[in-house]
């Protein structure tokens, strides 16, 4: 049986939905090759092959690393990739370590879990637990927003560790309240309308960032180009001091300034991605302080 999954129709909303962000991306691509491996990731995907279908959209993206279709795709594939985009990619910080402390992370959600089931029960109202839980997301999204491209991981480790807690603090409590009224036989069904609805908004939420972060990237990208065109006599100059120290260490004029401009460029890529991912954080901190806000109001949330 083919398992149901809400990504396609993700993919035809944002596109429907957000002509701007159409005409910016690149949808389609010249590679006849990368289209062939991206209808084959594709068969794969509507068949929950998922396994099979990440290494077709991999060489897709090799081919042509702007085909927004395969990159989407590939988002959904992937767990925490616009996180792991921003720490490896923005951040200059080694994978290995990103799997840590994402592993350090997910220790700190396994110990507020337990601390839940042992006090849950003396608490009347879950309602605070539920506002911590966002303002924690809300606080730890900002300090994300903020963190230069040398920060260390002294200063990481906290954000994640207070978005380990956003779970613990309001996806089991709410959970909780939704299913507490319900039979066992209920429940059964419940539980899985419950999961689908879940696959259905994690589908939607990973698309939806990783085409918002995508989009705001290349439109900073294409800022931070025109505003160096504009300055040509300092741009020259970096260059030029750049191009210099290399032939100093025996490096041929031609080569020195390949090398120069590939500098610049992979400079103004990880300047983009970095302002990109901090404005994507911003948006993730206002739209938790409203869940609070919407939580607060509710006066018949036990």
């Amino acid at each position: 049986m083919r398992k149901f999954h809400g990504s396609i129709f993700c993919m035809l909303i944002l596109f429907f939905t957000f002509p701007g962000i159409s005409q910016k991306m690149t949808w389609t691509t010249k590679s006849d090759a990368a289209k062939e491996l991206a209808m084959k990731g594709g068969h794969h995907y509507m068949n929950a092959e998922f396994e099979r279908s990440y290494p077709d959209f991999s060489e897709a993206l090799q081919l042509d690393p702007d085909f927004t279709v395969a990159l989407v795709f590939m988002a959904n594939l992937t767990t925490g990739e616009t996180r792991k985009s921003y720490a490896e990619k923005a951040l200059d910080i080694p994978l290995t370590t990103v799997g840590w402390l994402n592993t350090a992370a997910g220790m700190v959600s396994v110990a507020g879990i337990l601390a839940y089931l042992q006090f849950a029960k003396y608490l009347k109202s879950k309602k605070p637990l539920i506002i911590a839980g966002l303002l924690l997301m809300a606080a730890a999204a900002w300090q994300f927003s903020r963190m230069p491209p040398e920060t260390t991981i002294n200063w990481l480790f906290p954000s994640l560790a207070a978005k380990g807690l956003f779970g613990v603090l309001v996806i089991i409590p709410i959970a909780g309240m939704t299913f507490r009224g319900l039979s066992d036989e209920s429940f059964a069904h419940g539980y899985q309308g419950k999961n689908l609805m879940r696959q259905v908004a994690s589908s939607f939420a990973s698309s939806l960032g990783a085409i918002l972060l995508l989009n705001r990237q290349y439109s900073v990208h294409a800022s931070l180009v025109d505003a160096t065109g504009k300055q040509p006599a300092i741009t020259l100059h970096w260059l030029h001091d750049l191009q210099g120290a290399l032939m100093q260490h025996g490096i041929d004029a031609l080569h020195a300034n390949q090398i120069a401009l590939n500098q610049l460029t992979a400079m103004l890529d990880r300047q983009a991605l970095l302002i990109a991912s901090e404005d994507l954080y911003r948006l993730i901190t206002l739209l938790a302080i409203a869940g609070a806000l919407i939580v607060f109001t509710q006066r018949r949330l036990a």
